[in-house]
């Protein structure tokens, strides 16, 4: 039985910064242990952006999180390890690594969530912080969202297979790829039709 209630909506995705010094390793354990001494019930953030680009689990992904007072119910929360500089002032640190994987995240996120608007922590009203320390909306303007995908360094044909939500076997198909085979960094792959 989950700990937490389901969420009946999915109105927005949110990206969130951490707020920890840039280069400091921090993990969706580490998140979870500073939640609960809050008294919350767990890692309020649905996944975690690592600095090399590794996405773990938070909450379970149907939950309601805990990471926009007031939008709790209605979103999905995301945010990357870092956000500050050595003095603590808010800078952008994310890696490319993290980088690409926050696209590719947020690009499996509104392929599950059409709907939903995608903004940063500091667009929502009442939020007198720079989360995510940079304009998260401009950010996946910015994004391209056509039918290709150029290969960058860390990317799978299966976390690329998810983003243009098909399979790995139907991607290498359309490609005349074997799944098996590496793929190599500037490769551009095309969605199937």
């Amino acid at each position: 039985m989950s700990l937490h209630a389901k969420r009946k909506a999915t109105d927005y995705i949110v990206v969130h910064c951490t707020a920890t010094a840039e280069g400091k390793s921090f993990t969706a354990k580490d998140i979870d242990r500073w939640h609960r001494e809050k008294g919350w019930n767990g890692i309020g953030y649905h996944y975690v952006v690592l600095l090399d680009g590794t996405i773990e689990a938070g909450r379970p992904a149907d939950a309601v999180g805990a990471h926009v007072e007031g939008y709790n119910s209605v979103s999905i929360g995301v945010v990357y390890v870092g956000g500050v500089d050595a003095k603590g002032k808010s800078k952008d640190t994310r890696t490319a690594a993290q980088k690409r994987s926050l696209e590719l995240l947020v690009m499996d996120l509104v392929e599950r969530y059409p709907k939903a608007v995608v903004q940063g922590h500091r667009d929502f009203p009442k939020v007198a912080k720079d989360c995510p320390c940079f304009d998260a909306k401009k950010w996946w303007a910015s994004v391209p969202k056509n039918a290709d995908h150029t290969v960058a360094s860390g990317d799978t044909l299966y976390a690329i297979a998810r983003s243009m939500g098909t399979t790995v076997d139907a991607l290498a198909k359309a490609n005349g790829i074997n799944p098996n085979m590496p793929i190599q960094p500037g490769q551009v792959l095309r969605r199937p039709v």
